[in-house]
């Protein structure tokens, strides 16, 4: 078509050339040509046939006058379907867009883990080489904590998107900072790990458990049991439920939280949580090896805080054999060797106990150089065993010399130089020097007390303050001190026992029964085996003149305490029975612990005196008066005068019931000098003198009775 014609037509339909062109391209054009094939077959046969082709043309379906394709054919159907095409095509370009972003970010991430990747290990080995010289000195642990903070900061800044990496530098500085005794920087950071591993992870998850289990640790440190306790039976019970029992993160949260129990004084429930976690490593990790040492380790210490010093022993050379054969763990031996002496040093056993510590020294002088702080700790070990063997003045220098250098070294808070100074202060109270002893004791007991009042470390230098108190006989200062930590809330708590017993002996010195009577029956309570207590119960009662409940002890402990086999405790519990007549035990039972007593104890001539009085006493009050001035009069030769005021007593008594007077009468006068008022301080022996004023008040009332008492038995006596 010419030029001129090509626009004519293009006007007369109200276009333009190029777009008629474009317009009547394709379908149009195989229509048009078909029509005009000079071949009748090719043709359309019909008139008809050409207008359903234009009508296909028209609705956009495939022409018959083209080639079918299939990409033709697509094209009509998009071209039939475009809303449908066009809402697909954005739905596949968003699909395309969201792919590209999602392939950078991950691009990104994975750049951020292999940078973590390479940063982490690096940073860890420099942290972890900041732990090896923590204890260098104090200026550099004021530098170390420095660092520490600053790389806290950093972590808390840069890694806030990388909750994982933040959680995993979180939970490694925070035991650096325990390293340094920073305690609440250390829980700080144990509680941003904890929340991190909450949101990454779920609450139940193993992740979650192993935060607990460290933030368990810190606490523990830091002397929170209670809170401690707690994230420790969290991080238990979510591993028990995860893993089962025989687990190694299973055994780690037994030992963790029977640590705390040991350090709560629940030794029962302690026990069998670490000697399960001992079996479960032992199955998972059998011959050498460094969980099943520290199993051992644990289950030592708490044979110690019993004073089943035999098993803390035998445990304690086990721990030893174990680490002597872990390569490259000569710390661990050494640390071994300490708690092995400290065992064999309360058996008795002083050579085992020198030896051990002197190996562990020579451990330590081979692996650390002249003056490092572990050395010196050695020392102070070496003076604290030189107390225990008597030799005082030696271990006065060598202490001092061990707590100048710690000084120096670590700073006056360090927990090796405050240890060295609860030693010290012993040996001062031991020299006699009680002035100078308070003092180093009020000053340890500061430092433990910035872990709070109720740690194992501050309840020690608590009593021993308060010991150290009464010595010098500033009672009032005692007792303010110790209704500073007795509170109410506290004295519920059996880790209170030492304390409460040194509030029971102050009141008892004063001659204040019933406030004695109630700390002595709460200590029957947290120490239902230990006789001690069942006897200054019994004691208190009678001066607080409540019978019933007397009557009530007296039928319950002879049994509780029948098969023993120390005489102290046997004539202890036969007296408790034994101060009122009619006291509702059984006699019989009474006697034979009064006869085992002096059984047992014949060749004990510091406690013979007592035991046969304590006899004298149980045949007066089945009536053997003859038997009960026998055994009076051989009490009556020994040293002890509260021995000898018991035998007195009884001695007075039963030459009354035999019609002897005149005897008894003089008996009696050979009692007056401890049957005067109550002093203002009746010393350690207060609750001997208790018991031989209340034999001498019975026998002074029986003595002025007019009446003539018979020889006859009986059992009101």
């Amino acid at each position: 078509m010419a030029e001129a014609d090509l626009t004519t037509a293009a006007q007369q339909r109200r276009s333009e050339p190029p777009r008629l062109i474009h317009s009547i391209r394709g379908d149009l054009d195989w229509i048009a040509m078909r029509a005009l094939e000079k071949d009748r077959t090719r043709r359309y046969e019909t008139a008809n046939d050409l207008a359903l082709d234009v009508k296909r043309f028209l609705e956009n379906e495939p022409v018959s006058a083209r080639p079918p394709s299939r990409l033709y054919k697509f094209q009509k159907t998009v071209q039939r379907n475009k809303l449908l095409f066009l809402g697909i095509s954005v739905i596949v370009v968003v699909l395309v867009i969201s792919l590209i972003i999602l392939l950078t970010l991950l691009a990104k991430e994975r750049q951020a883990r292999h940078r973590s990747q390479l940063v982490t290990p690096l940073l860890e080995d420099m942290l972890k080489g900041v732990g090896d010289s923590v204890a260098w000195g104090a200026d550099i642990r004021i530098k170390l904590q420095d660092i520490l903070d600053r790389a806290t900061k950093r972590v808390r800044t840069e890694l806030r998107d990388q909750p994982a990496v933040e959680a995993h530098l979180c939970g490694l500085i925070a035991n650096l900072y325990l390293d340094i005794g920073k305690y609440d920087e250390a829980e700080k950071l144990d509680r941003i790990a904890l929340t991190n591993e909450w949101k990454m992870y779920g609450r139940n998850s193993a992740e979650a458990a192993a935060s607990l289990y460290h933030l368990g640790k810190t606490l523990w440190k830091k002397g929170d049991l209670r809170n401690a306790e707690e994230a420790h039976r969290k991080a238990l019970s979510i591993r028990q439920r995860l893993f089962g029992t025989n687990h190694a993160d299973v055994a780690a949260s037994l030992c963790g939280l029977g640590s705390v129990y040991d350090n709560q004084w629940r030794q029962k429930e302690a026990e069998p949580l670490l000697r399960q976690a001992l079996e479960i490593r032992r199955q998972l990790f059998p011959g050498n090896n460094l969980e099943v040492a520290e199993s051992l380790q644990s289950l030592a210490l708490l044979f110690q805080s019993e004073g089943r010093w035999p098993e803390a022993e035998a445990t304690a050379r086990e721990f030893v054999e174990m680490c002597r054969h872990i390569p490259g763990r000569e710390d661990r031996v050494a640390a071994a060797l300490e708690d092995l002496a400290v065992a064999a040093g309360f058996n008795g056993k002083r050579d085992v106990q020198e030896a051990a510590h002197k190996e562990a020294f020579a451990i330590k002088r081979q692996m650390l150089p002249e003056g490092h702080p572990y050395v010196v700790k050695s020392i102070s070990n070496l003076g604290e065993i030189l107390r225990l063997q008597g030799n005082l003045t030696e271990a006065h220098a060598v202490l001092k010399t061990a707590i100048s250098i710690q000084r120096k070294l670590l700073g006056d808070d360090y927990p090796d130089t405050v240890s060295s100074l609860g030693s010290f202060g012993q040996v001062l109270e031991s020299e006699g020097n009680l002035a100078d002893a308070e003092v180093i004791y009020r000053e340890a007991l500061a430092s433990w007390r910035r872990s709070g009042d109720h740690n194992p470390q501050s309840l020690w230098g608590w009593g021993q303050l308060c010991h150290v108190l009464v010595a010098q006989r500033k009672y009032r200062e005692a007792e303010q001190l110790l209704a500073e930590v007795l509170t109410p809330a506290f004295v519920t708590n059996r880790a209170c026992s030492d304390l409460l017993g040194r509030r029971l002996d102050l009141m008892g010195r004063e001659g204040r029964w019933k406030e004695a009577a109630v700390d002595a029956a709460t200590l029957m309570q947290f120490q239902p085996t230990d006789y001690y207590w069942s006897y200054n119960v019994a004691t208190l009662l009678v001066m607080t003149h409540d019978r019933s409940a007397y009557e009530q002890l007296c039928r319950r402990i002879p049994a509780a305490f029948a098969e023993t086999t120390n005489p102290y405790i046997a004539q202890r519990i036969a007296e408790s029975c034994l101060l009122l007549p009619n006291s509702g035990a059984d006699l019989q039972l009474v006697d034979r612990l009064a006869t085992r007593a002096v059984t047992l104890g014949s060749g004990d001539g510091g406690g013979i005196g007592y035991f046969q009085a304590c006899k004298a006493l149980s045949e007066y009050r089945e009536g053997s008066f003859p038997e009960a001035v026998e055994w009076a009069e051989k009490a009556l030769k020994n040293s002890e005068v509260f021995a000898r005021a018991k035998g007195c007593a009884v001695l007075a008594m039963a030459q009354w019931r035999l019609g002897l007077k005149d005897a008894a009468r003089a008996t009696l006068k050979l009692a007056q000098d401890i049957s005067s008022n109550q002093a203002v301080d009746l010393g350690d022996g207060w609750i001997n003198w208790l018991v031989a004023r209340i034999l001498l008040d019975e026998a002074t009332e029986l003595i002025a009775d007019k009446s003539t008492p018979g020889a006859k038995s009986n059992n009101q006596h």
